[in-house]
């Protein structure tokens, strides 16, 4: 009897431990959601080639404070938090945060403060889950891991991109991909393999973000919307089919490669083919 009952206190310590944690970690959440918003001094860093400002209907973007030439390396930051695709797959489908949550946790209080400060897209309520699907970007190509870099956050989207990301293991780094003009806004494209894909299949992959694009691209009309329509679906039929006819027929592969980019070379990289564009 005096072992059971020794159990039984154990028991309800844990729990009432659990519980009390599980309050402390809502009431730091809630916290985290009612600061006050961060300057948008606070987001480039000292010396950056931009800064950040506000851009209506846009929320907080980065836009150039002198000339930025092709290639020129921009940013290298370090993850706050990562999650794999296989964490992020469960965590959607519980609906938890699962081991998101233990890496917010041991973040400092500022660095919570930023994370916590990001567009939710997925949610009216902030959530931390919400918060790093709308925010996150792959780690790079060969990994199905994806980061969250609080200042890699705030480079809006378009289906024309001026600078692209890669992974440099342990940073994120963002550099031009054409030159750039001071006074331009610094964008990504959110979409991989989807961008040069016609404007309606951007528009549906863009849906979970809960915007509508209207950069350069989006916003053509008449004839130029018609010619460049043109090239993107030839350039989508070229790049499915490269690898089947690659396999029995090398040359002819190659060639396919060479007529792909140069549909798109002229309008989405004028100043040459970046080295690595993914997501």
């Amino acid at each position: 009897f005096h072992q059971d009952a020794v159990r039984q206190m154990r028991l309800e310590e844990e729990v009432r431990q659990a519980e009390e944690h599980g309050r402390q970690r809502d009431m730091q959440t809630e916290s985290m959601s009612d600061i006050t918003k961060i300057n948008v001094e606070e987001i480039a860093h000292s010396g950056a080639a931009y800064q950040g400002v506000r851009i209506p209907g846009k929320g907080i973007g980065m836009v150039a404070t002198r000339d930025i030439k092709y290639g020129e390396l921009l940013l290298e930051e370090r993850p706050l938090v990562k999650q794999s695709f296989q964490s992020q797959l469960m965590s959607r489908i519980r609906g938890k945060d699962g081991d998101l949550r233990s890496q917010f946790d041991c973040l400092s209080i500022a660095d919570q403060n930023r994370v916590m400060n990001l567009h939710d897209a997925t949610s009216e309520a902030k959530t931390l889950q919400g918060i790093f699907c709308t925010n996150c970007l792959g780690q790079g190509a060969k990994s199905t891991d994806t980061v969250l870099c609080f200042e890699t956050s705030f480079f809006n989207h378009s289906c024309r991109p001026n600078v692209d990301h890669t992974w440099a293991d342990p940073f994120k780094r963002t550099y031009a991909v054409r030159d750039i003009k001071k006074g331009e806004e610094l964008c990504i494209s959110y979409l991989g393999d989807v961008s040069f894909q016609p404007r309606a299949n951007r528009r549906k992959a863009l849906e979970k973000y809960d915007f509508d694009c209207s950069c350069e691209i989006c916003s053509l009309t008449g004839n130029e919307l018609v010619r460049i329509e043109k090239a993107l679906a030839k350039y989508q039929r070229l790049d499915d089919q490269i690898m089947s006819v690659g396999c029995y027929d090398q040359r002819r592969g190659l060639q396919m490669v060479d007529e792909a980019l140069a549909l798109i070379k002229k309008d989405f990289f004028p100043n040459g083919m970046p080295t690595q564009t993914h997501r």
